[in-house]
């Protein structure tokens, strides 16, 4: 997620052998996502928000914002993802 301009991205490991549906999983098994999940929230909690992206994200970022901008000159009407670039003032839109 960093090339989404997301500095500290957590992961909660856990085998999923069973199902990947929750009601289909085993009562041993829900009890043991719980209790990771309880525990990476608890650790996350603490985390206080950066204002400011590490100098790796916002080369990556940058590189982003430069393919969204390449691909917004070639289309006819802003894709999605482009809508979104636009919104935030990130890419600009050449005028036709």
């Amino acid at each position: 997620m960093s090339w989404m301009g997301i500095s500290n991205v957590y992961a909660c490991g856990a085998g999923m052998m069973g199902d990947i549906f929750w009601d289909k999983i085993s009562r041993e098994h829900r009890q043991m996502l719980k209790k990771k999940t309880a525990k990476l929230a608890r650790r996350v909690r603490k985390v206080k928000p950066r204002r400011h992206m590490s100098l790796k994200v916002s080369v990556i970022f940058a590189m982003n914002k430069m393919m969204h901008q390449a691909v917004l000159n070639g289309e006819k009407e802003a894709s999605l993802d482009n809508q979104h670039y636009l919104r935030h003032g990130w890419i600009k839109q050449k005028k036709r």
